[in-house]
């Protein structure tokens, strides 16, 4: 956008602030080269060949409080998920914290996988539940409870 003034003309830099040096580029959205986008759901940000990095590890923990392994996730995805995780990941000034490795423990690292696939808005019939066995479907539960899924939790309690 270009004014004129007394002191002449000067261009509105993308951040509404007067150019008055000409030290701002102007960028117009005719010159970027723009290319179509499907919206892609959100599971899709759990494959690391997305392009997207991850911010947060979980580290799962069996019963027996060894590790069964890594899954990497989104802060924001797993606050908006959990009010649990939210205070684990996030600051009172909602600035994410470092080091952010949480320990998910109890579980195993299917059941873990399938409560991120749950926040990540995962198709049902993607999910791999049909054939869980009685001992899954309770660490599931174990981890809805944990991290206070409330949805989760009622999903798991609908499963047979």
């Amino acid at each position: 956008m270009s004014f004129e003034c007394l002191f002449g003309c000067f261009e509105i830099n993308l951040l509404g602030i007067p150019d008055l040096y000409g030290f701002t580029e102007l960028i117009v959205m005719s010159d970027l080269q723009v290319h179509p986008r499907p919206r892609l759901p959100l599971y899709k940000l759990l494959n690391a060949d997305f392009g997207i990095g991850h911010d947060v590890t979980l580290r799962i923990l069996n019963g027996d409080g060894e590790v069964e392994g890594d899954l990497k996730a989104h802060c924001i995805i797993l606050a908006l998920g959990s009010s649990i995780l939210e205070g684990l990941l996030f600051n009172k000034a909602g600035e994410m914290t470092a080091g952010k490795v949480v320990e998910v423990r109890g579980a195993s690292l299917k059941t873990a996988r399938w409560m991120l696939d749950f926040l990540y808005f995962k198709p049902e019939e993607q999910c791999g539940w049909d054939d869980a066995t009685a001992e899954e479907i309770f660490l599931l539960a174990s981890l809805a409870d944990q991290f206070q899924i409330i949805e989760l939790q009622e999903k798991v309690s609908s499963v047979n």
